[in-house]
């Protein structure tokens, strides 16, 4: 008892009087481990904006560490052993400079325990969960074993564990080659007493592969006046030497590949490259020419001096600097510090919270006497969520250059602006609350599921376009108008429903007038979803003869967008001749909804044809879920159908 007292009272001191070697905590098994000290706001301010080539354009290191982050847990933060949250950038910079501390936090989110009883690991007795690294290393041979039989596998034949498994794996190499990036500045080569190199690292048996690079030339130099003196044997004996030491120079540049935060000094060039990259062609026999190492240097000065935060600081922000300077002499940066804002702004966040507000709200005021004051704070709030949702399109935009739907992701965000836009449109014409109440459903429905998407994919959302994809005319003609009509025929389906439960739960029985303004707004808003749908999908023709060669070709998604027409056509019709009534227009609708989430979604599942660039993992069980509960609706509103055509009888 005394023993442990008198440890913890020592670890106490030692924390008061070192308090800038950072933190003495312990962990699960009564191990205390030292933590690194929190960063300062300064060097993260920096880190953010640091800007990173991946997946095909240039982005701030804060969107690339937020992403990987939200890919492996779930969440876009980490708690440390000691329960401080780290933003995704301080924990990437703890992955960076402090990697074996990194392995101990619970990043990896496992969705069921069987995953991890699989390989022989004790989880923590909770079915969902995060673990560490250091938790999951000991069955890392057998996990990748499990991994490679389960990928040779049909994804439709693989079982909800075994999906988790390669899940799992494929987060774990994600992790690991994160703690490589830096593994150069780590690295040290231990060249033979009896070698000519050595001469160049004396009383050196193990030398860091900075100051290699740094004597590199003259090595060079030297290999070449002495490789006509010296003895072949001796020649042939030095190289061996340099050919082994390139060899594991090879295994660190593999590691280090994905972290591209060099520009190309080369304008002619787009592809960025890592720091160690950049210094390769040093060892390159046949060049005299020394590149711009000065990224590479920065980065091993950083390493030696991380204990040090202060001279730290004053380096990461050099190299920083230097990154953004050839980032902006190529043009490459200016879009940088509006995607830091973006993010750090939060928009989506706020008006998906907001707009449930307006569903409490709104809630409140059903349930009230009518009051008009209750109302203007409902039309306040939506306004609010809306205007904060269409600033996170136009960011979009302006970030990417591109109209908003190049993305699924995308077209969620848009098509619930379009639907909340027309429920106030509605609103205005009929005054009678419905639309306005809609307007709070699906704008928090909507931002709920664009951000569940995005918690799934967990890759970037705004990545480089497809080839076929990269024209904003067409994104603009074609793919923004067949979006709009995907929000009007949501939104009509929306009313059928309201139409249907509210007759079959006899809400507003007398009120015919009630029923007839919201029938004839479905009506107009399928008319609407028509409109835009038709003139949509005959510019996704001409697109497809300029692309392809052909203006229709059956494909999938082309059938899909035409479904959407016909359906439309087929209710119009019918509607003309007097063969649908009140219900028969809401479920018909109510179908139109059913149409339009094929076309969007279901279409892209299929994984085959010209369009199936959209595919989204996981998304089959909730589609089928949604259609089998609206198949009910639509039995009901034809039941209902079938009732009104007696009673005219």
């Amino acid at each position: 008892m005394i023993l442990p007292l008198l440890t913890n009272i020592v670890l106490i001191a030692l924390q008061l009087a070192l308090p800038n070697t950072g933190e003495l905590v312990s962990n699960t098994t009564n191990q205390f481990v030292e933590l690194p000290p929190l960063w300062e706001k300064e060097i993260v301010a920096y880190a953010e904006k640091l800007p990173i080539q991946s997946d095909g354009r240039v982005k701030p290191l804060s969107t690339y560490s937020r992403f990987l982050i939200l890919r492996l847990s779930g969440k876009t933060s980490v708690k440390r052993l000691d329960g401080k949250k780290l933003s995704s950038t301080e924990w990437f910079l703890d992955c960076l400079f402090y990697p074996e501390i990194a392995k101990k936090y619970p990043v990896f989110i496992v969705q069921d325990e069987t995953v991890l009883e699989n390989l022989g690991i004790q989880g923590h007795g909770k079915k969902r969960d995060r673990y560490a690294y250091n938790e999951l290393v000991s069955a890392r041979n057998k996990l990748m074993d499990q991994a490679q039989r389960y990928s040779q596998m049909p994804p439709v034949e693989r079982t909800r564990i075994q999906e988790q498994t390669l899940n799992l794996a494929d987060n774990l190499l994600a992790f690991e080659e994160v703690l490589g990036y830096l593994d150069f500045t780590r690295f040290e080569f231990s060249f033979p007493k009896d070698s000519m190199l050595s001469q160049f690292f004396p009383n050196k048996n193990n030398v860091p592969l900075v100051e290699i690079v740094k004597q590199f030339p003259d090595i060079k130099k030297k290999l070449k006046e002495i490789s006509q003196t010296m003895d072949k044997e001796q020649v042939k004996k030095e190289l061996e030497i340099i050919r082994n030491f390139l060899g594991e120079v090879g295994n660190v540049v593999h590691t280090a590949e994905h972290f591209t935060v060099v520009p190309p000094s080369d304008t002619a060039k787009n592809v960025w490259s890592s720091p160690i990259d950049s210094v390769i062609a040093v060892f390159d026999p046949s060049t005299e020419t020394v590149p711009d190492m000065s990224i590479f240097f920065l980065f091993n000065q950083l390493m030696q001096e991380q204990d040090n935060r202060e001279q730290f600081q004053k380096t990461f922000l050099q190299l920083v600097n230097n990154i953004i300077q050839k980032a902006e002499a190529r043009g490459e940066y200016k879009k940088i510090p509006v995607e830091v804002f973006y993010y750090k702004g939060n928009f989506l966040f706020y008006s998906q919270w907001i707009f449930f507000l307006a569903v409490v709200m709104t809630a409140i005021w059903w349930l009230s006497v009518d009051n008009r004051y209750l109302k203007l704070s409902v039309i306040s709030v939506n306004t609010l969520a809306l205007l904060l949702l269409i600033g996170a399109i136009t960011f979009r935009c302006i970030i990417r250059g591109r109209p908003p739907v190049t993305t699924l992701y995308e077209t969620i965000l848009f098509s619930t602006a379009v639907a909340v836009i027309l429920a106030f449109i509605v609103e205005w014409l009929t005054r009678d609350g419905i639309s306005l109440s809609l307007a709070s459903f699906l704008g928090l429905l909507g931002l709920f599921l664009a951000n569940r998407y995005e918690m799934i994919e967990g890759t970037d959302t705004m990545p480089s376009l497809v080839a076929v994809l990269d024209t904003n005319f067409w994104l603009t003609a074609h793919v923004t108008t067949i979006v709009i009509g995907y929000g009007a025929g949501l939104l009509a389906s929306a009313f059928g429903h309201i139409w249907i439960l509210g007759k079959l739960l006899k809400i507003k029985r007398g009120d015919k007038e009630f029923y007839n303004r919201l029938s004839r707004g479905i009506y107009g808003i399928i008319c609407f979803c028509f409109f835009f749908s038709l003139v949509g999908t005959v510019l996704g023709g001409i697109w497809a003869l300029q692309s392809w060669g052909r203006f229709w070709g059956w494909d999938p998604k082309e059938n899909g967008a035409l479904l959407i027409v016909l359906w439309c056509l087929v209710v119009i019709h019918a509607n003309l001749g007097r063969m649908l009534g009140q219900a028969g227009r809401a479920w018909g609708a109510v179908i139109l909804g059913i149409v339009v989430s094929f076309s969007w979604w279901g279409v892209n599942l299929l994984g085959v044809g010209l369009h199936s660039y959209g595919f989204t993992r996981g998304a089959w069980n909730s589609l089928l879920i949604f259609w089998l509960i609206e198949t009910v609706v639509v039995i009901l509103g034809a039941y209902l159908s079938s009732s009104e055509r007696k009673l005219k009888i």
